[in-house]
């Protein structure tokens, strides 16, 4: 079976350019407009690599991601988080975080590109493993 890793986008101004890298990369792109929307799809669904904006609307992207490496079937999951570059505070609390990378916007595309296969990397090379269900609280 071909691993086509999918990546859960949830960063509304960068979402159209960072859908174009993703599927031209090969990658399964799915995204969701708010913190509630990813909570909701991360109950049912692992993706392989999780972009989050850190101001999303509802709940934060920061928040988001310190939940996610709480849950065991998601903790592995790598994360990147888009912090604006003039915003200090955000950028201390995404430091905090666990994510895997702290991305300042904007961006470079190519920049954006590499870390992305710097990330799914490993994860191709494992073998597929059957799903584990879990839940992500609202809380």
């Amino acid at each position: 079976m071909l691993f086509t890793p999918e990546v859960l986008v949830a960063s509304p101004r960068e979402s159209k350019s960072l859908e174009h890298l993703i599927k031209h990369l090969g990658l399964t792109f799915q995204s969701e407009s708010s913190g509630e929307a990813v909570l909701a799809h991360l109950r049912s669904n692992t993706p392989d690599l999780i972009i989050l904006n850190a101001q999303l609307s509802e709940i934060t992207g920061t928040s988001i991601a310190y939940r996610v490496k709480k849950v065991k079937r998601l903790a592995q999951v790598p994360i990147i988080l888009l912090v604006d570059a003039n915003n200090s505070k955000l950028r201390a609390e995404a430091e905090l975080s666990g994510v895997d990378r702290i991305v300042l916007t904007p961006f470079q595309l190519n920049h954006m590109r590499g870390i992305m296969s710097n990330l799914l990397k490993p994860k191709a090379e494992l073998p597929m493993t059957g799903a584990q269900a879990d839940f992500v609280s609202n809380n």
